[in-house]
């Protein structure tokens, strides 16, 4: 193994921890937890001066530990934040916009629209089986819809399936795609490792469990082809969209509401 291929490994090994405690697991209590912001932030002045493509999605990772702290649920609202935070910082910092690919234009084709199309009805299927034959315990996460008349809870369900998933696809297949993509351009690992990310970060999620991790797992696989063969994060952000639709009509039943 050469000292390139060293160093290369063992940056991936710091950025996947980075990303496991930033974004993957529920934040520790107490206030321990602030102790953890002196190696984050070494960590994105190390990527700062050693390896500067990695530099931008590192202080993503920071800025989102740092607004985890605020009492705004729920999460993907909440990372509405930083992400907010570091567009601005790309937007305006040209060496960092360098980086930065997916900001840029997506391809649209009807092979990906065909793409696209198989991947919503599959997905689709997929979560409602899922729901009819595990009969998960979620009820936990109806007590985000409010007591409101059912037209009103549509249109603030579609509101969120297209925050939700612009958030997702934005932080998975946009800020740490690019830095996975930056160590590591071979399309497998790229694939492979933000689709391992988009999985375990849906252990909490729904679905969730050991289940949705797996279900999210080869869901994210399949987000990261579009967004591979698309070269833009457009088809792959309505294709999740639509995946978000359907988990909000699974809630909306076990709410008693439809």
């Amino acid at each position: 193994m050469t000292l390139k291929t060293t160093g290369t490994l063992l940056s991936l090994i710091l950025f996947c921890l980075m990303v496991i405690v930033t974004l993957l697991v529920p934040s520790a209590a107490g206030p321990y937890r602030w102790l953890l912001i002196v190696p984050l932030a070494g960590a994105v002045v190390f990527f700062r001066f050693s390896f500067f493509p990695l530099f931008g999605p590192t202080l993503f990772l920071l800025l989102c530990y740092l607004f985890r702290f605020l009492p705004l649920p729920p999460l993907s609202v909440l990372l509405i934040i930083p992400i907010a935070v570091y567009t601005g910082i790309v937007l305006t910092a040209r060496p960092v916009r360098r980086e930065t690919t997916w900001l840029s234009r997506c391809a649209v084709t009807p092979r990906l629209v065909i793409g696209a199309v198989a991947v919503v009805a599959v997905s689709s299927a997929a979560l409602v089986a899922w729901y009819l034959i595990m009969d998960p315990d979620i009820t936990v996460f109806t007590e985000f819809i409010p007591a409101r008349p059912l037209y009103q809870l549509l249109v603030g369900g579609l509101a969120f399936a297209l925050l939700n998933g612009v958030v997702e696809e934005v932080i998975f297949r946009g800020i740490l795609w690019d830095g996975i993509k930056a160590l590591v351009p071979a399309p497998w690992v790229l694939l492979t490792v933000q689709a391992l990310f988009f999985g375990t970060a849906h252990f909490w999620g729904v679905p969730n469990g050991i289940v949705g991790a797996v279900m999210a797992t080869i869901y994210g696989l399949m987000l990261g082809i579009i967004r591979l063969r698309a070269d833009g994060l457009l088809m792959a952000i309505i294709t999740h969209v639509f995946a978000d639709i359907v988990i909000f009509c699974i809630l909306l039943d076990i709410a008693g509401r439809i």
